[in-house]
Formats: structure tokens, sequence, C-alpha cells
């Protein structure tokens, strides 16, 4: 009993305070004391006071005694050096060293946060690092050179250029968004602000559209595949692209091919089908009576035949106005007069190389179309065919040739053609060792022809190219013959 009331006078007892407690030394190595970071004494973390026993109270980065020593807030982890509050991709620390501000992520306001800058090797405190008039944020968002005030090498700096990633293309002076030099090429006028508004080809795409969508504003369905351009962009699909080539593995043997230099161009075209009647580019000629093939490679190729050849191999297709179109060549038949499937083939295709600008015959009023083609011609109506443009003067290059005058009208051909590594040449028998000729005059065989095609079809662009080998299948392109 007596033991029961002890405890209970125990209990009754009144609470004492707790004595102060003081720690000894800096238990927590942070550089304070820990008298200092516990101030009253009284062992107990406070509101202000850094905790005596975690070395990094705010959890920054950074040691409590060293933030004090700074002047920084040891309660505040955003102006630790280890900390980044502008999500720059930049410590405090980095940022000190460099003079960014540590609480504005783009300290120069040039669109280009502190951290990207220094990633990509220009001051972060230069907002215009080349000084070509555009900020550097501007030039990472165009895909101009943050480093290179002539992105495209023209000699206009990238803030004075319309278009600072088109050596061809230098002024704009209607301000519609179109360089001159492209509307020129397309009838339109450079002066007229106006016509980039306009829809010329009816197609759902305006004139600036085009442009900015690579099509022609002549033409409706520039890619040739049925559907117009407007309605391609609508669909997500690009209007100036053809999906129209199919490659085989295997094709009919041609006897005559073996050996020659040309064979695997030939291989390569002949197993090249395009459309959806999966008709090869090449076929040959058939001897009915023993279905032997044959290419004749070193005959030399009527104009009518590289055209033909030209339009499968751009996936140009004659549509069925080409039929009854009459054309403006007084050595053709009239449409009426047309009896045999091929004769009215033929009227189709030279049609729609009509329609399509690729054709406009000899002064005289006739075409010839059974007449040899020479290198000059063929070049034409190759690269027309296959919508490269000769104003692109990024692919055109000063020729070695000296049989290719300046003002000749085949010479901007020639100057794409050589630019593009589609020539080559020949060399030159009696002038400059150095010097090669080109040889425009000089007819085209079947097999130059089945090469030079080879080349264009392989860089088109504007078809599905990539489905054509470029390296050894069937064997390697003999790149040293036929100029």
């Amino acid at each position: 009993m007596r033991s029961l009331l002890f405890l209970l006078g125990l209990f009754l007892l009144p609470t004492l305070a707790p004595a102060a407690i003081t720690l000894p030394g800096d238990l927590d190595g942070d550089g304070l004391l820990n008298e200092e970071e516990d101030i009253n004494n009284n062992g107990i973390l406070d509101a202000g006071e850094t905790n005596p026993l975690d070395a990094d109270t705010d959890g920054g980065g950074e040691a409590d005694g060293a933030e004090v020593r700074a002047g920084r807030d040891p309660l505040d982890p955003i102006d630790d050096l280890t900390a980044d509050p502008d999500k720059d991709g930049l410590n405090n620390a980095r940022e000190q060293s460099l003079g960014t501000n540590p609480r504005k992520a783009d300290s120069d306001g040039d669109g280009l946060p502190d951290g990207q800058e220094v990633a990509l090797g220009i001051n972060p405190l230069s907002a215009d690092t080349d000084q070509d008039g555009l900020l550097d944020g501007e030039e990472q968002a165009i895909g101009t050179g943050v480093k290179n005030p002539d992105s495209d090498g023209d000699g206009l700096n990238d803030g004075a250029d319309p278009f600072p990633l088109e050596k061809a293309f230098t002024k704009d002076t209607d301000a519609d968004g179109i360089p001159d030099e492209w509307e020129q090429s397309y009838d339109l006028s450079p002066q007229e602000h106006q016509d980039g508004l306009l829809d010329s080809d009816n197609d759902g795409l305006s004139n600036a559209d085009e442009f900015r969508y690579g099509t022609d504003p002549r033409q409706a369905d520039t890619d040739h595949d049925g559907v117009p351009d407007g309605v391609e962009v609508a669909d997500g699909a690009d209007p100036a692209v053809h999906a129209c080539l199919l490659y085989m593995e295997t094709a009919n043997p041609l006897t005559d091919m073996d050996g020659h230099w040309s064979a695997s161009f030939v291989r390569h075209l002949q197993r090249t089908q395009a459309f959806s009647t999966r008709t090869p580019i090449v076929e040959g000629y058939v001897i009915e009576e023993t279905g032997e093939r044959f290419f004749l490679p070193d005959i030399h190729i009527s104009r009518y035949e590289l055209l033909k050849i030209a339009l499968l191999s751009t996936c140009t297709e004659p549509g069925q106005e080409d039929a009854s179109q009459t054309l403006p060549f007084t050595d053709l038949p009239f449409p009426e007069h047309l009896e045999t499937a091929d004769q009215k083939m033929r009227h189709r295709i030279l049609s729609a190389a009509h329609r399509l600008r690729i054709i406009q015959g000899y002064p005289d009023g006739t075409f010839r179309p059974d007449d040899p083609v020479n290198r000059a011609e063929a070049l034409k109506i190759l690269l027309r065919a296959a919508r490269f443009t000769v104003w692109a003067n990024e692919e055109r290059a000063p020729t070695p040739f000296s049989d290719v005058p300046p003002d000749s009208w085949f010479t901007p051909y020639v100057e794409q053609a050589y630019g593009l590594q589609f020539v080559e040449g020949y060399p030159d028998p009696e002038g400059d060792p150095s010097g090669r000729l080109f040889r425009p005059d000089q007819s085209v065989t079947r097999a130059e022809a089945a090469k030079l095609v080879y080349y264009i079809l392989i860089s088109n662009p504007n078809v599905n190219s990539e489905v054509i080998p470029t390296g050894s299948s069937p064997s390697e392109p003999d790149t040293e013959r036929a100029g």
C-alpha cells in the first residue's frame, strides 16, 4: 500500500521544463557550430534555425555553412550553387561563372535557353552570335546557322535574305512570300503581291502554297498521280511525289546485253515498272517467232523513244484528254486519223509531253519523232520531264566543256546536268589536255540514254526513286562510259 501511494505521488508532482541542451562542436560537419544552428539551445529545430544534424537543411545541395558565408539563405534551396531555379540547364554556380542571370532562363533574350546556347558553343549573353540580323533563336527555328551569317552562301546575310536557306532565291520584291526567280519561271509577276493569293491551276492551292509545297502552279496535279495537289495536301500526302514505281528482282533476259558496258543501267530500268499497269521503263524488242528479246544498245534512240522512256521514268502517265488533243506539229497526224493501238499510244505520249511543256518542236512546225535525238535535246527532255528546274542555280555549275557556249539555248540544261553529276563529257583530243567536250549535236545511243535516264531517275525527288537500287544489283553501274 505504501508503494502504491508513493507511485501515485510521483505522478502528482508538477512537470518540470527540460534543461537547456548544448551539443558540442559541429555534428553535421556543415561548417556551422551546433550552437549557431540551434540558436536558443533548446535542442529543437525551431523556425528560422538550421538543423545541426543535417548539413544541408534546405536540401538544395549546398552545405549550410557555405551558404551562410556566401550570404545566401540556408533555408532556401533556390539559391544553392547546385540549383537551377530558371530551369535553363545551368546551375547557379555555372551561371555565376558565365555571368548569366540565374533567375532568367534566356539571359540575352534571343529565344534560346542559356543552357542550350552553351551546348551549341555560342555565347548566352549575345543575342545574335553571327551578327547577321537574326536572333539566335530565330536562326535555330528556321534552320539557318547561328555561327554563319550567310547560311546559303548567296552573298546576302541571313537577316537581309528573304530566303536564307535557298541559294537560288535572293529577292521577294512584292513581299508575297514567293521568290522573284520562282515567280518569273512560272510566268507570275514579282511586282504583284496579289498573285501569291491566286490559284492559277484551280487545284485548291494558292500560288504561295504551291511554292511552299514544291508544286507547279500551272499543273493541278504536279506529280501526275491523278489526285489534285490541294486534295493531297488536305489528305496529308506529298503532292510533289508520285509513288508509282515498283522494282522487280527479275526481268526477261535481253540476249544482246551480256558483257555490254551499259548492262547494269538497262537491267535496272527493265526491272523498274511504272503505274498500275506495271509497265517496265525499257522492254526491248521481241522476235515473235523465237521469243528472243533484244535491247540494241548501240543504235541511236529516236526522239519519240526517249520521250516515252522519260515519261515512264518520271511517272508521267498520259491522261484521257491527251487522246483527242490535236497537236500543233505539221508532221504528226490528227487524232481522228489514228488507227492502230500503237499509233494512239504514240499520240497520247506526244500530247502529254506537249501539254506539260516537255517538248516544243522545231521552228518549222515539225516535231520529227523518228529522228535521232542529240545530247542537248536529250538533256532538255529528260530534265523537264523529271521536273528538275533549271532556275535552281544551286544545282548548276560552270562546265569544262569548250563546245558549250554561254549563250546557247541548251547551256542551262548542260550546267544543271553537270552540277548534278549526270554527265561527264569527253576528253578534247585537239584542245587543252585538261579540257573536255560535251558534243551537244552528237546523237544519243540507246545505251547512253539508259545511263542518263537511270542517273536522273535515282536522283529524282518527285517520284519514289528510293525503291531503285544504287549499288551492286544487278551489277555496279559503269560510270566511265558514254559521257
